[in-house]
């Protein structure tokens, strides 16, 4: 992707953050993510969030989860089950605290780009924003918001042209017709007309 095609990205995402839709500015950015940056950006906003709030052990296994969540489970039985668990037991506390929110969401979105069986809603990614923009508006921190922010819209992150299937066995991804990531990197092949 093209240097001016991201500052096009990044200033629509601001507008809708700036304009108190922080769920569309989610959608405009996490559609450019690729799948194996996902769980990277979840864990930026994470853990820029995570000292604000008090520790919970529930939400550092989430941090711990999207630092790394293809080794995550070694050593765990049944890792994704557990992982499973862990994000609804958070989910379910979402309204206590916007940290359990940004967890939760967090969680979900590296799940599903890990392609682990029983993916989380296909807009857990554009959630994400959120509650990052309610930790953002509500904390006295203007260096907090800054960084929410800049990790949000982490040019380095925004490497998709069109937006790739978030799961293969995503009803809404393959309603839209989007394509797996392969198919989304591949070159484009000759066409070869028979004569």
């Amino acid at each position: 992707m093209d240097a001016a095609l991201k500052q096009q990205i990044v200033q629509e995402a601001r507008e809708y953050w700036d304009g108190g839709q922080p769920y569309q500015a989610g959608r405009t950015l996490f559609e450019h993510i690729p799948l194996e940056s996902r769980h990277t950006w979840a864990y930026q906003l994470l853990m820029l969030a995570r000292p604000y709030f008090p520790r919970d052990p529930q939400v550092e296994a989430i941090l711990e989860f999207t630092r790394c969540p293809q080794s995550w489970g070694q050593g765990r039985p049944d890792p994704c089950d557990q992982a499973r668990r862990i994000i609804h037991d958070v989910d379910a506390r979402r309204s206590h605290s916007p940290i359990f929110a940004l967890a939760a969401q967090a969680g979900k979105l590296s799940y599903t780009a890990q392609r682990y069986p029983q993916p989380f809603d296909h807009d857990a990614g554009w959630k994400l924003a959120v509650p990052a923009w309610h930790i953002a508006r509500k904390s006295c921190d203007n260096e907090l918001a800054g960084q929410l922010w800049s990790a949000l819209a982490n040019q380095g992150l925004l490497l998709l042209d069109l937006p790739i299937m978030c799961h293969p066995a995503c009803p809404t991804c393959a309603a839209n017709g989007l394509t797996s990531a392969r198919a989304a990197f591949a070159p484009a092949m000759p066409q070869i007309h028979n004569t």
